[in-house]
């Protein structure tokens, strides 16, 4: 068993990491197999506040929505960092370029970006190109999937289920991976990952009752609850590794892995070799003009 003190050094390396509150710290507890109650992870908040003294380091507590606390580090220093031209050109293009499902509903944030530049920056020359940035750029949102404010609010809690390791009850419709037949319209999952994909959101998750790593779109998703916490070790190593094995995101047809071999026109393999296809692609130019593509992955309905 772990020593008091081992526990609160972790969990004071934890909170350099970023916030802690008591959802937060009752999963660290069910990770590192600390059998203890609230109150003693509590109690282990109160003495990391009271008795930890790290120079240029000092810990705050905040009062969340229903009196929840809230633990985190706030850092010494000059915190009017220096902004490039560079810097906000690269903001704008995530601002304008990321998928509408990402941009969707966030625009409070893009102000509150203008604000906080507008108190640093105002009497430099630099606020030039925040004001003028915004006229440079058009997404199209060609083909991008719509969502809804409820699917928009699934969104936020699969993050919250990745961040704070719970499990979650879903109901889905149709099917866009080639799910097997008889998968249930209900399921248990881990939530691991949230994977963009041709301007659709995908959930890639841990189906609890049979251990298989399956996809779905978000917009497949009808209900979706909070149903219980896991530990870390419940997640096959190697998951993201078993994703390579697609082309694509849709399930493949078997269990095997095949050298793909794919001889391409000179004109259509000029278009298709400067995009990407799958971490494994080669393009090699061959005598005739043609190319020959080669990876190694699955075969599926992509």
């Amino acid at each position: 068993m772990s020593s008091k003190s081992t526990r609160l050094l972790f969990l004071y390396k934890e909170l350099r990491k970023g916030p802690l509150d008591i959802i937060k710290l009752k999963s660290i507890s069910k990770q590192k197999d600390w059998i203890v109650s609230d109150r003693t992870l509590y109690r282990y908040m109160d003495e990391l506040e009271r008795d930890f003294q790290v120079e240029g380091e000092n810990i705050v507590i905040n009062t969340m929505e229903n009196n929840k606390k809230q633990w985190k580090i706030t850092f010494d220093g000059d915190e009017k960092e220096h902004i490039t031209e560079n810097d906000i050109i690269t903001f704008f293009l995530l601002k304008n370029y990321i998928p509408q499902s990402i941009r969707q509903n966030r625009e409070h944030f893009f102000d509150k970006f203008y604000e906080w530049c507008w108190k640093r920056l105002s009497k430099s020359k630099t606020y030039f190109y925040i004001n003028n940035q915004p006229n440079c750029f058009i997404n199209t949102d060609f083909a991008e999937t719509v969502y809804t404010q409820k699917e928009q609010s699934f969104l936020r809690l699969l993050i919250e289920a990745i961040q704070e390791l719970k499990t979650l009850k879903i109901k889905y419709q149709f099917d866009y991976t080639s799910l097997h037949k008889s998968t249930s319209e209900y399921l248990t999952i881990i939530p691991l990952k949230i994977i963009l994909h041709r301007g659709t959101l995908h959930i890639c998750y841990l189906n609890i009752n049979d251990e298989q790593i399956n996809l779905l779109a978000l917009d497949q998703i009808i209900e979706l609850k909070h149903e219980d916490y896991y530990l870390k070790k419940q997640i096959p190593q190697n998951f993201e590794n078993l994703l390579e094995n697609l082309f694509g995101i849709t399930n493949n047809i078997d269990e095997h892995i095949y050298d793909i071999e794919l001889e391409i026109s000179s004109t259509l393999g000029e278009f298709i070799k400067r995009r990407s296809w799958h971490p494994t692609q080669i393009f090699n130019l061959l005598e005739n003009g043609n190319y020959l593509m080669t990876m190694r992955c699955g075969i599926n309905r992509n």
